[in-house]
C-alpha cells in the first residue's frame, strides 16, 4: 500500500483526470485511494497527505522503485518525471553539491579573468550556482543574472555581485534591479531539468534560454554551460528540435563534461 502511494498518473484517455491521492495501478491496492496514502501528487510535485500510514515510509526508496524514466519522445512526461527526480536529488544533496560543482567548474577553467559570467538565482530544486558565482567574483570576473522579457519570451542579463539586492519577478524568480547595467556575457550558466551526453537539455518548455543563446551566438562566441546534479542525466538521447540550443559543457557535482561538437 505504501509503495503504491507514488503510482499516480497524470491522466487517463478521454481526459479523465486522476487528481489527488489516487492509485490507478493494478494490484491488491487497486481500489484504494484517499488520505490514507502517504503522498499525493499535485501540479507535478509530491506532498504529504493527512495520513495514518507508517512513519517509517522511505520516500526515496519508493520513488526509486516506481519512478522509471518515461519514453524520451514524450516531453511532458519527461518534465514531470525530471521535476520529481531533481527534487529528490536536491533533498538528498543539501548544500554540498553546489560547493562540489563550484570546485569542479574552477578546476576545468571554464571562465577566465575579465570575462562576464551569467548565472541564475536558484529556483525550486535547481542546483545552486551561487558558490560558483562567488568564486568567479573573487577571481575578478564580472557576474550577471538573467532578466526575463515576458513579452518576447527571451532573456537579457544585468550585472550582479554577491550580496546585491534582488527583486522577485515573473515565475517568482529573483532578478537584479532595473538600475543594474545590462551586459553581454561570455559564459552562460544554464539551469535544466535533465540532460544527455550529447549536450541536449530539457528545460521548462518556455524557450527563454534557447532564444537568449541563439541571439548571443549571432553576436559572437559564448560558452553555454549546463549545471545540474549528476542524477539528472537521462538514459539515451533527449528529444531535440531545430530551435533547441545545445550546451558546450555540462558540470555536475561529480564531473565537467565537454560536449563533442
Amino acid at each position: 500500500m505504501v509503495v503504491a502511494a507514488l503510482c499516480v498518473r497524470e491522466s487517463f484517455p478521454r481526459d479523465l483526470k486522476i487528481l489527488i491521492g489516487s492509485c490507478p495501478c493494478l494490484g491488491p491496492w487497486s481500489l484504494a485511494h484517499g488520505a490514507h496514502l502517504v503522498f499525493q501528487v499535485l501540479w507535478g510535485f509530491i506532498f504529504p497527505t493527512a495520513c495514518a500510514a507508517p512513519l517509517f515510509f522511505d520516500r526515496g526508496a519508493a520513488m526509486n522503485e516506481q519512478s522509471s524514466q518515461p519514453s524520451n519522445g514524450d516531453k511532458a512526461a519527461l518534465r514531470l518525471w525530471a521535476k520529481q527526480r531533481r527534487a529528490l536529488l536536491a533533498d538528498r544533496a543539501g548544500g554540498k553539491s553546489a560547493q562540489a560543482l563550484a570546485t569542479i567548474f574552477a578546476a576545468a577553467a571554464l571562465a577566465q579573468e575579465n570575462q562576464i559570467v551569467a548565472g541564475y538565482w536558484p529556483h525550486q530544486s535547481e542546483i545552486s550556482p551561487v558558490p560558483l558565482l562567488e568564486w568567479c567574483a573573487a577571481k575578478g570576473m564580472e557576474c550577471a543574472l538573467p532578466v526575463a522579457g515576458m513579452k518576447e519570451r527571451s532573456l537579457l542579463f544585468r550585472c550582479w555581485s554577491p550580496g546585491a539586492a534582488l527583486k522577485r519577478a515573473g515565475f517568482d524568480i529573483c532578478e537584479p534591479l532595473e538600475t543594474a547595467p545590462q551586459v553581454t556575457p561570455d559564459v552562460v550558466l544554464v539551469p535544466l531539468l535533465a540532460f544527455d551526453r550529447a549536450g541536449h537539455r530539457l528545460g521548462y518548455g518556455h524557450g527563454f534560454y534557447d532564444r537568449a543563446l541563439s541571439a548571443l551566438r549571432l553576436r559572437g562566441p559564448v560558452l553555454a554551460v549546463g549545471l545540474g546534479f549528476a542524477g539528472q542525466e537521462v538514459e539515451g538521447a533527449l528529444p531535440s528540435e531545430r530551435h533547441d540550443q545545445p550546451l558546450d559543457w555540462i558540470v555536475t557535482e561529480r564531473e565537467a563534461h565537454r560536449v563533442k561538437s
